[in-house]
């Protein structure tokens, strides 16, 4: 009987050893680079790049969610410059075309708010899963800001830091008022087909959801830090001291005279980024 317990006790103190060195991420080291990958999203697959600084084996690093916006793709210049300036911080990135955007899959005319949310939290999973990674922060520019605000009210503290750059929570506005980037419609009676914006279909369903979203409601459940920018003559700076004033815990800088991509303040606003990141994700 004793032998027996003893053979029992052993045995578990096996196995609790081995789930205990299996809780511990292993990698080897991985090299300073940019590689491009595919992520299943809801909407198919997610078209992505990573850029990584130099890690050593088992060591870890923040990584950052860069989103683009509305129209644009993986690698618009503010997104890119962004994560180029992380990189030389020591953080990695991955950015990505939202569905409907560059090389995703899925139907522009399908895509909402809520489609956006849901790609950059299937990104999100797929980077919390790497070894390497330790914090997780966001930043996006434009639509890409008004998802970052939306997702890390939904993710709370999963989220260190968020980054929003011209933020365009006034499409919000614009799809109650009936006009959007220069297309005009009736608020009340969108066609069922959406309407044609700059050559492309902005569907429906998009512009209803934008008419029914409270911003201000939604956005006070994330309260780590978050750095806000906007040019002042951004067609979306009414929004700049409403998103300061919503969050606990938030930077707002502005760029006199400067628009919605910082024509005039290009590289200080993606440095801006940059810092706020590090000062956040590496503590």
């Amino acid at each position: 009987m004793k032998h027996t317990l003893r053979s029992i006790l052993c045995c578990t103190a096996a196995v609790l050893s081995l789930a205990a060195c299996q809780s511990v991420p292993h990698h080897e080291a991985v090299p300073a680079g940019t590689r491009s990958l595919s992520i299943n999203g809801p909407s198919g697959k997610i078209s992505s790049i990573i850029e990584t600084p130099e890690i050593a084996e088992d060591a870890q690093c923040p990584m950052v969610i860069l989103m683009h916006g509305y129209g644009s793709q993986k690698n618009d210049p503010i997104m890119a410059n962004v994560g180029r300036k992380l990189k030389e911080r020591g953080i990695a990135s991955i950015r990505f075309d939202f569905d409907g955007h560059g090389e995703s899959e899925g139907k522009f005319e399908n895509m909402t708010l809520t489609t956006e949310k849901n790609d950059a939290k299937a990104v999100y999973e797929y980077v919390r899963a790497l070894p390497y990674v330790s914090t997780i922060g966001m930043a996006g520019h434009s639509q890409g800001g008004l998802i970052a605000s939306l997702v890390t009210a939904e993710m709370k503290d999963k989220v260190s830091a968020a980054v929003l750059m011209a933020a365009a929570a006034c499409l919000v506005d614009d799809a109650r008022n009936g006009t959007t980037l220069g297309a005009h419609f009736d608020p009340k009676n969108i066609p069922a087909e959406g309407i044609s914006v700059g050559g492309r279909r902005l569907g429906r369903n998009f512009l209803v959801e934008a008419q029914k979203l409270d911003v201000y409601s939604i956005v006070p459940a994330y309260t780590n830090p978050v750095a806000i920018i906007y040019g002042s003559q951004d067609f979306g700076f009414s929004h700049a001291q409403r998103y300061k004033d919503a969050y606990k815990n938030a930077e707002l800088t502005v760029f006199p005279g400067d628009d919605h991509g910082y024509s005039r303040n290009f590289d200080k606003a993606c440095t801006i980024a940059a810092d706020f990141l590090k000062k956040h994700l590496t503590k």
